[in-house]
């Protein structure tokens, strides 16, 4: 089951704000056949009162036919949408769609002593009071400060562990490498024996060995004044020393 509970209508409090055109639609009086007009939907862009508990749109009722002093000439007028329209020429409505403006919500009372809201003609002090709280408005509002970039500080480096002291090793017994063995050359292969049927290499006679050369006579040439058989001047100086 669905329970809907009705809520008393809460008109929006006077004042000027911001506000914006969010559409219209074209709908029939229900009190005469026939009769049409326009229903505009306005929103409030400004904050409302803390106790507002009502909503931040409200309707506004015009006319469809644009005459001289009509409600539509009257909306566009107080809207500042005003337009010089000769008669018999046409304004499109749909170019005021999203529209923002500054007005005067005002509230009515109708016979039945329901109230609701209606855009109202805004006096020159009441749009000056308007634009001086919305400058003091946005000079109490403080930017946040900008954050900075955290810097990041580098870590002294962590001393190096003492390396551990290695144990002493015994002395590695010092391996002697024997030297390669030389290769002596292969000695000649002897001969095969003879083989029975096989035939013998014919063997050559050795040459003639050579005849030994006469060595030549020495002959002994005598010096005329040294008696045979003595020695040269010169080496008998040598061999004389004293006795």
């Amino acid at each position: 089951m669905t329970v809907v509970v009705m809520h008393e209508y809460v008109p929006i409090p006077e004042g000027v704000y911001n506000l914006r055109i969010e559409g219209y639609e074209e709908r029939e009086s229900g009190q005469q056949k026939g009769n049409f007009y326009y229903l505009w939907n306005i929103s409030v862009l400004d904050a409302l009162p803390a106790d507002y508990v009502g909503k931040n749109t409200f309707g506004v009722m015009t006319s469809i036919d644009l005459t001289p002093n009509n409600s539509l000439r009257k909306f566009l007028k107080r809207v500042g949408l005003e337009q010089d329209v000769a008669v018999g020429e046409g304004v499109d409505l749909d170019t005021f769609l999203g529209y923002v403006f500054q007005g005067k919500v005002a509230i009515k009372v109708s016979k039945n002593g329901k109230s609701s809201n209606e855009i109202g003609e805004m006096t020159v002090a009441e749009y000056n009071r308007f634009l001086a709280g919305q400058q003091a408005a946005s000079s109490k509002t403080v930017k946040a400060p900008t954050a900075r970039p955290a810097v990041a500080v580098a870590a002294a480096p962590a001393p190096a562990p003492a390396a551990a002291p290695t144990p002493a090793q015994a002395p590695q017994p010092v391996q002697k490498v024997a030297p390669a063995p030389v290769q002596r050359p292969a000695a000649p292969a002897a001969p095969s024996p003879a083989v029975a049927g096989a035939p013998r290499p014919a063997v050559r006679p050795a040459p003639p060995a050579p005849r030994p050369t006469p060595a030549p006579a020495v002959v002994q040439e005598e010096v005329p004044g040294d008696p045979p058989g003595s020695l040269p001047v010169d080496e008998a100086a040598a061999n004389d020393f004293p006795a």
